[in-house]
């Protein structure tokens, strides 16, 4: 497996950010330090550019976005751009000259004021699960709904990427997107969606456009799950309608259905609150470390939200064997993290999680890799004091996902604010049609 540090591109995203929030005039830099032809310029470029075009579509405010990061990355990489005539050409079409904009940018990033007072991160009202969809925009190609084939049938991908979305709506919500999509542009695996719903609703912006546009690389499923089910240790105690009658029965089926998929298919599976930054094509019979504070379920253990095994691998089978034994349904954590974690250590017969070495059975991957931000300090992805990019990038430097605690965040609000949102930083590159996608990512 290979572990690269973060990409220098994500510095791109993060002038980007910062030209248009200049541009916007959003009082995060200080506008002395600013050149004086970026601000003279600065109305035409906000009437040819933001008012024309419509970026709440999502091919054109990914399209919108690429031209400024074409500039930014000129910035950040200290190109010459005399001969680059296509960004010649865009910067003329804003009315700027290209003499001075890599002055104007940098001094926009320098004069960013970091210290001023921290300010209350904006919530949401209502449940974010509930809130209205962003109608799809391509017209006749996504008004519809799609009839699903069920999981499982004809599926060869034995290296695959597997996401699992519970609530039985036909579509997924802009941050679920964001973790489909930036799996399928970076993971380098086919990605499977598997849904509790029959059909898929197209007419929900975001899920149309995962469907049209990266339908080569991601599938959507439906759930049968007597045939998931069937010939696992998992199989009596779904007939029995244990798991149904749990007032956890959503956790508690997610944490079954994953193992069970992983047994008998292979592959690596996430949650649906996650973004993919590198590929995951090498990391074979893999989990990933965390610790937390002093309650029993957040001390070191292997977390089940990122996994990967292959088919048949005896770590799935023994947790569906001790799931099945100890199964109550009264506690949300009995068959989680310290369900898997209690199997490795029996499979390995260790005490603890640390002592295990990596080896072809399984690798047990740091903190860093899956989950740079831990389950009790979410606020680090919106934390009240603006950061610089060198804060973000020494954040997720040897990330190659980053889970972002849904149940935790999706309370949160991104409003493109890339030195207090990690979703604004991330967004533009990893899941551009998610983040562009909808009104309220």
């Amino acid at each position: 497996m290979t572990i690269t540090t973060f990409r220098e591109h994500s510095e791109t995203v993060y002038l980007t950010s910062i030209f248009k929030s200049m541009i916007k005039n959003q009082n995060i830099y200080n506008s002395s330090q600013i050149d004086v032809t970026i601000r003279t310029n600065a109305a035409a470029l906000q009437i040819n550019a933001f008012n024309e075009i419509d970026t709440s579509n999502a091919q054109n405010g990914a399209t919108f976005e690429r031209y400024f990061v074409k500039i930014a990355k000129r910035t950040a990489t200290n190109e010459n751009m005399d001969d680059d005539e296509e960004t010649s050409a865009i910067l003329a079409s804003f009315g700027l000259s290209e003499v001075g904009i890599s002055e104007d940018l940098r001094d926009a990033y320098i004069g960013l004021n970091m210290s001023t007072p921290p300010i209350q991160i904006r919530g949401r009202h209502g449940n974010y699960y509930d809130k209205p969809w962003t109608p799809q925009t391509r017209g006749d190609d996504c008004r519809r709904n799609v009839t699903l084939t069920k999981f499982g049938l004809d599926l060869t991908d034995e290296n695959m990427m597997f996401f699992l979305e519970m609530s039985g709506r036909g579509h997924l919500t802009a941050r679920q997107a964001c973790s489909v999509e930036s799996a399928a542009r970076f993971s380098k695996l086919p990605v499977k969606v598997l849904m509790f719903s029959d059909t898929l609703n197209l007419d929900a912006n975001v899920t149309c456009h995962l469907y049209t546009e990266l339908s080569q690389k991601v599938s959507f499923h439906s759930a049968d799950l007597d045939m998931l089910f069937a010939d696992t240790p998992l199989e009596n105690l779904h007939k029995s309608g244990n798991i149904s009658r749990s007032p956890h029965r959503a956790t508690h089926l997610a944490d079954a259905i994953r193992l069970v998929i992983a047994y008998k298919y292979g592959g690596f599976y996430s949650d649906l609150d996650t973004i993919v930054l590198q590929p995951l094509d090498t990391f074979i019979n893999v989990i990933g470390e965390t610790s937390g504070g002093d309650k029993l379920h957040n001390r070191r253990h292997n977390p089940n939200g990122e996994f990967h095994f292959t088919k048949g691998h005896s770590v799935p089978l023994s947790a569906m064997v001790r799931f099945a034994k100890k199964y109550t349904g009264r506690s949300r954590f009995e068959v989680g993290p310290m369900l898997i974690t209690a199997t490795i250590k029996a499979e390995f017969n260790v005490t603890s999680i640390t002592d295990i070495q990596p080896s072809a059975k399984l690798t047990l991957l740091p903190p860093e890799v899956f989950y740079p931000v831990r389950a009790y300090e979410p606020v680090k992805l919106w934390p009240k004091w603006r950061k610089k990019f060198d804060s973000w990038k020494q954040l997720f430097h040897h990330s190659v996902m980053i889970h972002i605690y849904g149940s935790q965040t999706n309370s949160k609000l991104v409003t493109g604010d890339v030195t207090q949102e990690a979703y604004s930083l991330l967004g533009p590159h990893y899941c551009p049609l998610s983040y562009y996608g909808t009104d309220d990512f």
